[in-house]
């Protein structure tokens, strides 16, 4: 249990410098075809269903495939929501994805998407997205558990979909709470407040 708040800290450290940097524009080789944008989440209305990322993602352009791998499917391994809304919606989408034998962060906002190869680990375990709970369900069946307060606007939450479980950070001026889901049922696990 102890190596699982490190891996999440470790992919939200991650995701931040991913963040940081598709932020600005870089010169772009052929072998490191990325979009970048600018990411605005001042508002709920930019914020994006997990459901839209997951549709999206069926059209990324991922570039040129290069070696001997004809297995062009995107398989899911991560996914990571950052300032998720009371629905479950995210102001950003971070998909894990491995295709051609390689492993690719997919960023996806209301601005687009962008798409940058990722040398880092990853778990093996692939999601399937037809069945798992998505995060409007999960806020939805778990409404109770995971606004404990009427200060739940000034909440800042955080998802992680790894390995069969939703890690949902909740960050307040009260301190941060961890909540650990199943993702096929959407019971709470564990949790430490």
């Amino acid at each position: 249990m102890s190596s699982i708040p490190a891996i999440i800290i470790a992919f939200f450290i991650a995701a931040t410098v991913l963040i940081m940097g598709c932020s600005s524009t870089a010169p772009q080789s052929q072998e490191n075809q990325s979009t970048s944008l600018t990411i605005n989440t001042s508002d709920e209305s930019s914020a994006t269903s997990f459901d839209d990322a997951v549709y999206s993602l069926r059209n990324v352009d991922f570039g040129p495939v290069t070696g001997n791998s004809t297995d062009l499917t995107s398989h899911i391994l991560i996914v990571q929501g950052s300032r998720l809304t009371p629905v479950g919606d995210a102001a950003n989408w971070l998909f894990f994805v491995e295709r051609a034998n390689k492993t690719y962060v997919v960023n996806f906002n209301k601005n687009g998407n962008s798409v940058s190869p990722w040398g880092g680990k990853v778990p093996d375990e692939e999601i399937m997205v037809d069945l798992i709970i998505h995060p409007v369900d999960l806020f939805r069946n778990n409404r109770d558990l995971i606004f404990t307060s009427s200060s739940a606007i000034s909440e800042t939450r955080d998802l992680t979909l790894s390995k069969g479980n939703y890690t949902l950070s909740v960050a307040s001026e009260n301190g941060t709470r961890v909540m650990v889901f199943d993702a096929t049922t959407g019971a709470l696990i564990s949790s430490n407040g």
